[in-house]
């Protein structure tokens, strides 16, 4: 279990968005912290994905120099 204190103002947003959308205030931070963590993990693959490719067009681009391609 966790116990979580809010700023008053994020508490109000975070009562309105979970009466909005018909659900809890836990469930809507369980969901939001998911969604965060969902989209870190995007974001460090593709980081991961774009440092490879980077290297390789390095590597293609010192080993074709003065070549056109």
């Amino acid at each position: 279990m966790l116990n979580i204190r809010f700023e008053p103002e994020l508490y109000q947003q975070l009562l309105a968005e979970a009466k909005r959308t018909g659900t809890s205030i836990p469930a809507l931070v369980c969901q939001l912290l998911k969604t965060i963590l969902n989209n870190e993990e995007r974001m460090n693959k593709t980081e991961q994905f774009l440092s490879v490719d980077y290297k390789i067009l390095k590597i293609n681009t010192i080993t074709n120099q003065g070549k056109s391609i």
